[in-house]
């Protein structure tokens, strides 16, 4: 059956020109694999063509355009079918990059503007008259969550080493927010992965928040994630399950969002390494009992080993530092942690499995992504055998 067509896009006043028009469809899931995915509070779905950078300086030309549903859809091929004939944009000045498209809770009108996707999809424009859009299950509309986040200040706790880390807030909290990581689909268009600020959003002046969110996704190439950002330092993680979510500051219920202060994390990343193999997320390897001290000897492996890099770093403050600053932080020899337990994965974007080991520790699997505009971090608490 040949896919549904969603969009055209063609020559309109924006360009003149007798090309025929470029027509979009949509490759919908296969229906086994999402049929307990609710889509229940889909009620709008906005679409964005994308051109090529025309080389002036005013970079891609970008149009976009929203429509609202009165019922929501309550499968893919509904959604589909509403979606029939819905969109039509006139070809961007530098020719067409690709589309994107992404169904929300909310309305088109919503001042916000910042939703995670329950669907989205996207393709790279590769020539020809006909565009295939793959749609992706995102997060379920009845997987909502809430979760009490805790952010601590790396700088702080390694500052407090070698007795035993003492969990601080970072000096400079602003935000705490809900979002997304999710592939982007433009190809060479754009970065493997985006990061979707979500609907939730505190202020914070203890690092500290109560978050709407989703449950963890343990198979999707997407992860819904809780960010942190202050004046001089950000924080970024998959939601993982409890009581992984702790880790190593977590206290009961929480889920912890590690703070990095910007300068000297985007200075501990080596810039080839991230050519070749994606971009970075910062970890740690600790106890998960007693003192809260770095594991050495520690070991990452990814669950696919040709989805990235694994390189161990050390991790230290300086001396006297107030408030506490971390060293930049530079690859140790070996293949395991040293005595401050760091790591660093080169990963394409995508979310992905690693398996964290220690001897004498429990193994430990845990859901990682990364993004190119942030840094996502991760600690890993290891119980003993």
């Amino acid at each position: 059956m040949r896919p549904p067509l969603f969009l055209a896009i063609a020559c309109g006043t924006a360009a003149a020109c007798t090309e025929p028009p470029i027509e979009m469809r949509l490759a919908l899931p296969d229906p086994a694999t999402v049929s307990e995915f609710d889509l229940s509070c889909v009620y709008a779905v906005k679409t964005r063509v994308i051109g090529n950078d025309r080389g002036d300086g005013r970079g891609t030309e970008v149009h976009e355009d929203c429509v609202d549903f009165d019922t929501a859809p309550q499968t893919f091929s509904e959604l589909a079918a509403r979606l029939r004939d819905q969109f039509r944009f006139d070809v961007p000045r530098g020719g067409l990059a690709g589309v994107q498209v992404s169904g929300f809770f909310g309305r088109c009108s919503d001042p916000t503007g910042t939703f995670e996707s329950i669907v989205y999809g996207g393709a790279p424009n590769e020539g020809g008259g006909t565009l295939t859009v793959p749609l992706k299950p995102g997060v379920s509309c009845n997987m909502t969550q809430g979760y009490n986040v805790r952010v601590f200040d790396l700088a702080a706790l390694y500052a407090t080493l070698p007795g035993g880390g003492t969990c601080a807030a970072p000096p400079d909290p602003v935000k705490i927010f809900a979002g997304l990581i999710r592939p982007s689909m433009l190809g060479d268009h754009a970065p493997p992965t985006a990061f979707e600020y979500g609907h939730s959003s505190v202020d914070t002046s203890d690092g500290m928040a109560r978050i709407q969110s989703y449950r963890p996704l343990t198979a999707a190439p997407a992860c819904s994630a809780i960010a942190y950002r202050g004046t001089a330092s950000v924080g970024l993680t998959c939601v993982r399950p409890s009581p992984q979510a702790r880790g190593v500051c977590g206290i009961g219920d929480e889920l912890e969002v590690i703070s990095l202060p910007i300068a000297q994390a985007a200075a501990s990343v080596d810039r080839a390494t991230s050519a070749t193999y994606g971009p970075v997320v910062f970890g740690s390897v600790w106890e998960a009992s007693g003192n809260r001290v770095p594991i050495a000897g520690a070991t990452v492996e990814l669950a696919d080993p040709s989805r990235g890099k694994v390189v161990y770093i050390d991790i230290s403050a300086e001396p006297g530092a107030s408030p506490p600053r971390l060293r930049q932080m530079v690859p140790v020899s070996g293949q395991a942690t040293n005595a401050s337990g760091g790591f660093l994965l080169y990963i394409p974007g995508e979310a992905t499995d690693i398996v964290v080991r220690a001897p004498n520790h429990m193994s430990q699997t845990v859901r990682v992504a990364s993004v190119g505009d942030t840094l996502p971090a991760v600690a890993v608490a290891l119980a003993r055998q």
